[in-house]
C-alpha cells in the first residue's frame, strides 16, 4: 500500500518552505519539463528555455511564502501560465531589439489564450507521465502491460489478455487499477488549485 499524497493546497504551502525538499522535487517533477517543453514550443532555443524555467521557478520560490487561501483570485496553474507567457514575450521583446529577429505580428501570436491551451495541455501530459513513473512499480508486469497495452496504446481488450495470458476481465481490472492510481496521484499532487493566490 502507498501513502496518501498530501492535498494540493498543502502541497503549495509547503515551497514556502525551500527547505522542503520533498515538496520541490515533486513540483521540479512536474513543472520543470512543462514548461521548459511550453518555452521552447513557443520558439525560444533550449539554452534561452532553461534560462526563462530559473528565472520563472525564482519567482515561485520568491512567491511561494505569500500564497493565500482565496478562490476569487485563480488558480496556480493559471498563475504559472500568465508567468510563463510573460517571460516568453519579455524575452522576445528584448530579441526584437535586434534588427530581423522578430516582427510584432509574431509577438502578438503569443496570445494569451493559445499559450494556456498549449500550458493546459502540456501540463496534463506532464502530470500524466509523472503519476505513471511514480505509481509503475507497485504494479505487477502483467498489470502494468494491460493498462499500457489499451489505455496507452489502444490494443483491444482481447488482444491484450490474449498476449498477456490473462482473461478479459483482469485486463479491465487492471486497467482500472492502473487508471485510478495514476487518477489519485494528479489530484492529490498537481499543485493545481483554485484556492491560492500569489498575491
Amino acid at each position: 500500500m502507498y501513502d496518501a499524497p498530501e492535498t494540493r493546497l498543502s502541497l503549495l504551502l509547503r515551497l514556502g518552505d525551500l527547505a522542503d525538499n520533498q515538496a520541490w522535487s515533486e513540483f521540479l517533477a512536474i513543472y520543470q519539463p512543462l514548461v521548459f517543453r511550453l518555452a521552447v514550443r513557443q520558439g525560444l532555443q533550449d539554452a534561452d528555455a532553461h534560462d526563462l524555467v530559473q528565472t520563472l521557478f525564482a519567482r515561485v520560490a520568491k512567491k511561494a511564502s505569500n500564497w493565500q487561501a482565496d478562490p476569487s483570485v485563480g488558480s496556480f496553474r493559471g498563475w504559472l501560465a500568465i508567468t510563463t507567457r510573460n517571460l516568453v514575450i519579455d524575452h522576445f521583446r528584448k530579441q526584437q531589439r535586434q534588427p530581423g529577429y522578430i516582427s510584432d505580428s509574431q509577438l502578438h501570436n503569443l496570445s494569451a489564450d493559445s499559450i494556456d491551451q498549449d500550458f493546459d495541455l502540456q501540463q496534463r501530459r506532464q502530470l500524466f507521465q509523472w503519476a505513471a513513473s511514480r505509481c509503475r512499480s507497485e504494479f505487477t508486469t502483467k498489470t502494468w502491460d494491460a493498462f499500457w497495452l489499451t489505455a496507452i496504446e489502444n490494443k483491444a481488450v482481447a488482444e491484450v489478455a490474449s498476449l498477456l495470458s490473462i482473461s478479459t476481465g483482469a485486463v479491465y481490472i487492471a486497467k482500472s487499477r492502473v487508471l485510478a492510481r495514476i487518477r489519485s496521484l494528479v489530484e492529490n499532487s498537481s499543485f493545481d488549485t483554485h484556492s491560492a493566490s500569489m498575491l
